[in-house]
């Protein structure tokens, strides 16, 4: 059966997709996904029905489905926002929504006609799933919008690139470029076929080493088990690098997982424990491997030499495994294998002795010199990594090997990276692209493509950042590389939240958030959650946002990192600040002050905290006192949009200053491009000036901008200073336009209860504004509803005061 949709052609039997330029490549769970979905369009399909479908077993994770189904979109342009052709079906599944035209093959000989799927009408552009809303929840004006279907539903313009990402999003860009920074890689084996790989997950757990065998051994329990995985990984089996699988064995400690530890305890197919013993004559090493099915393996050789007896039970393991003999070791075997176990066991002073009293010529070996470069790297010395590595790519031998060639030039393009000379690392990595690409070296070229989508994301150019993250993504996945997957999907959730997509971006940051939290990766995983923080405080989802500032707290005892502290604490302000929880705001913000904030940023935006979390007591003249200094910051362009940001906020804390230039000197071309925050505060001088036309276009702009990115945080703050001003001039529909894409907020959110309880007492809607002060006064928390909203309107029903402050919803 064929089927025909959004410019695609899908043949069933064939198992082949085409798009406007021919065949597509797609993976087999994404083809049985979307056939699946396409095939069964008549209904939703609960996920456990297409779990089973596509992966032929139950126990498959939600992170994993909405991975698919994420992909699935990408294939067909569609996106978790508007979901045009895959809609989520909140708490049960996805339906398939789009127009399909179903063409029988030509053994039927008959077309079927095309079949469309009625559109569903949604009241908020930036709220998706509000379809699925309880009837008893929406404002009466809204429901009687959508019954009418008048609001207005234009499409957001995807002109606009540059816009605010969140302070705490754009703290995890800084890490998302910094965990690219490990590139340096084991080089005394040939990569694996990673992309090849035809069996599941492997891993070689750390040697356990017999105590007779003497201290002269210690190295090769981390070194042989590198080894080890290093053989099985050049033959194309899909094995985890080490420092995964150490960082994976910390959280299975921490989560207190009974040993001995089972395949799924690690989420592999296959558990390989060596066991090192000393014989009279030599060595014997163990390999006893526990399968997920049940099914183990056993098998030991011996030798007279450590290096020796790894090697031949590497192989056996191999045959055992239905591969070909293992890749014969070079002469430095055991000096990368002993640099490689100091650096796992992070033992770098005894590392660089040990290196230092090699003779002079094995020093100068290019493997031992790339080793001396990683170790200097690791110890913070980057001139000298990068003195190392360029002398390195000099020598005319490392030109024969386009593998090693290529991961020298991950890293030192990630040390460029580290230096701010993005330039130069963008260089190094698209010369280790083109070196890498063609080999078996599919971990290498993944963080290359990392490495240089990340630049193209922070220079804003989005398609080739997509596409060099979306390619580093899979190929880590086939490596079996699951935190550098998680890695990747941060840089792609940022990708999703500048191009407008923040449901897609809050999806990836979460997926990465769990793989992070597999490994204990705390400082990556304590970054995600700020960033999941910012994004669900945009959406204005308090609850959700507060259910991650708790898991967040868990951490912050264990982050040794002061910056990450801060940002985690800033987040959880806003939250409690959103929820009305000002006390406990009050205590995160003293926390605050005690971690401390570097950078005028991080500075500035928890002088901004304390000074909402006053205006959110009713303590303006406090507000003013905390955002007046910060306009000092509109002298450095860096800093030019946090100033903005405080003289939003001081137009409100003292309105009288609205038509004063609180900024002066800062031309509007010299304003952040797209600031929304920015538009407001000059709106706001032109309306003070009874430039009111000039105003409302600007305020215009500002609208269509955060429809845009989808922020419903700004989209509020625009909206209220558009719809006041409509309101001032009698016309009071087109404020209800101006605010109607919010409506289905006010169940959720204090603030845009209060701007619709507002907007229809002008309006003398006395239902409408009693259902607006009901919800605001549940969502209150410690603050109080201001009294020119509550004074009783002069009608038959009108609740007083006292009724609507002790109101229930």
């Amino acid at each position: 059966m064929l089927y025909r949709f959004a410019d695609v052609c899908l043949d069933s039997a064939s198992r082949l997709i085409c798009g406007p330029d021919g065949p597509v490549t797609v993976p087999k769970r994404v083809f049985d996904c979307l056939a699946y979905l396409v095939e069964h369009r008549d209904r939703a399909v609960a996920r456990d029905e297409l779990i089973l479908h596509v992966w032929n077993r139950p126990n498959v994770s939600d992170t994993q489905l909405a991975q698919t189904v994420l992909r699935a979109r990408r294939l067909l342009a569609d996106d978790g926002v508007e979901q045009r052709l895959i809609r989520t079906v909140p708490g049960f599944g996805y339906h398939w929504v789009g127009p399909v035209q179903v063409v029988e093959t030509a053994e039927d000989a008959a077309a079927a006609p095309e079949e469309p799927v009625p559109a569903v009408e949604s009241l908020a552009l930036s709220l998706p799933d509000i379809a699925s809303a309880p009837a008893d929840s929406m404002p009466p004006a809204a429901a009687v919008l959508l019954a009418a279907g008048s609001l207005p539903m234009a499409r957001p313009s995807r002109r606009s690139e540059r816009r605010r990402i969140g302070w705490s999003l754009a703290a995890i860009a800084a890490i998302a470029l910094l965990v690219l920074l490990s590139n340096f890689v084991p080089v005394y084996l040939p990569a694996g076929a990673s992309a090849a790989a035809t069996t599941g997950k492997i891993i070689v757990l750390p040697v356990e080493i017999e105590a007779a065998a003497g201290t002269d051994s210690a190295w090769a329990r981390l070194g042989l088990m590198d080894l080890i995985a290093a053989r099985l990984r050049a033959e194309g089996l899909v094995v985890p690098p080490s420092e995964s699988v150490l960082a994976a064995l910390a959280a299975a400690r921490e989560n207190r997982i009974d040993l001995p530890l089972r395949p799924q305890d690690l989420r592999a197919e296959l558990l390989i424990q060596p066991r090192l013993s000393r014989l009279a004559s030599g060595w014997q090493l163990s390999l006893e491997g526990r399968r997920a099915n049940g099914i183990d393996l056993a098998l030991q050789q011996q030798h007279a030499q450590i290096l020796d007896a790894a090697v031949a039970a590497s192989d056996a393991l191999l045959a055992s495994l239905g591969r070909a003999r293992g890749s014969e070791r070079t002469a430095q075997d055991e000096t990368a294998l002993r640099v490689r176990a100091g650096l796992l066991g992070n033992e770098l002073d005894s590392i660089r002795e040990w290196l230092q009293a090699l003779p002079p010529a094995q020093r100068m070996e290019r493997n031992t010199r790339y080793l001396a470069a990683e170790l200097d790297y690791r110890a913070g010395r980057l001139a000298e990594s990068r003195s190392a590595l360029d002398a390195l790519l000099l020598d005319p031998h490392v030109d024969e090997d386009a593998t090693f060639r290529g991961r020298v030039l991950v890293a030192r393009g990630s040390i460029a990276m580290r230096q701010r000379d993005y330039s130069g690392s963008e260089k190094d990595f698209a010369a280790a692209i083109a070196a890498l690409d063609g080999t078996t070296a599919g971990r290498d070229l993944g963080r290359a493509l990392m490495g240089r989508g990340g630049i193209a994301l922070q220079q804003l150019r989005l398609e080739q950042a997509g596409n060099d993250l979306s390619r580093a993504r899979d190929l880590l996945d086939a490596a079996g590389d699951d935190l550098g997957v998680a890695r990747a999907e941060v840089n792609l959730a940022l990708l999703q939240r500048r191009g407008g997509r923040p449901l897609e971006a809050l999806e990836q940051l979460q997926a990465a958030a769990t793989r992070f939290g597999n490994y204990a990766a705390i400082n990556e995983l304590s970054a995600t959650l700020a960033g999941i923080i910012d994004l669900q405080c945009s959406l204005l989802r308090w609850d959700d946002a507060l259910a991650s500032s708790e898991r967040a707290q868990l951490l912050l005892a264990r982050l040794p990192d002061k910056q990450l502290r801060a940002r985690l604490l800033q987040g959880r302000i806003e939250v409690l600040t959103g929820l009305g929880r000002l006390s406990e705001a009050q205590q995160a913000l003293d926390s605050l002050a005690l971690v401390g904030a570097s950078g005028s940023g991080e500075i500035a935006r928890g002088a901004l905290l304390a000074a909402e979390l006053a205006l959110a007591r009713g303590e303006p003249v406090r507000a003013a006192q905390l955002a007046q200094p910060l306009l000092a910051l509109a002298q450095s362009a860096d800093t030019r949009e946090s100033a903005f940001h405080a003289a939003a906020l001081l137009q409100r804390a003292r309105p009288e200053l609205a038509q004063q230039d609180l900024l002066p000197g800062i031309a509007p071309e010299a304003e952040p491009r797209d600031c929304v925050q920015a538009i407001i505060v000059r709106a706001r001088r032109l309306q003070g000036q009874q430039r009111n036309a000039e105003a409302e276009t600007l305020l215009r702009r500002g609208l269509a901008l955060t429809l845009t990115s989808r922020d419903l945080r700004e989209q509020r703050s625009v909206a209220e200073v558009l719809s006041a001003l409509l309101l001032q001039q009698g016309r009071s529909v087109e404020a209800m336009e101006a605010l109607a894409p919010l409506a289905l907020l006010v169940p959720r959110d204090f603030d845009t209860a209060l701007l619709f309880a507002g907007l229809h007492r002008e309006m003398a809607d006395i239902n409408a504004w009693q259902f607006d002060l009901h919800k605001a006064a549940a969502l209150a928390g410690e603050r109080t509803l201001p009294q020119h909203l509550t004074a009783p309107l002069i009608a038959a029903g009108a609740a007083t005061p006292a009724e609507l402050a002790h109101a229930t919803p």
